[in-house]
């Protein structure tokens, strides 16, 4: 599921039951820039977000940790 995306930079973030993946726009390539697996405290990540972003090339993903909330963040690489 494509939740947010950087025009601008051509990437957009992808969210799993598991895994949040970072891919280029337009590039037939399946494989991510980036992927964090992060530990959550539901039974999937897409249960566990509580909020999703992007500012300034920085993507953040605020979800329900083991104990309190966390937020993870990645910043879009420029076009090479």
């Amino acid at each position: 599921m494509v939740e947010v995306a950087d025009n601008e930079r051509e990437v957009l973030m992808s969210l799993g039951d598991r895994s949040v993946r970072f891919y280029r726009m337009f590039e037939a390539n399946d494989k991510p820039l980036y992927e964090i697996t992060p530990e959550f405290g539901g039974y999937s990540l897409l249960e566990s977000i509580a909020d999703t972003g992007i500012e300034d090339h920085v993507f953040r993903v605020t979800y329900q940790g083991k104990a309190d909330l966390e937020m993870l963040e990645y910043e879009a690489p420029p076009l090479p």
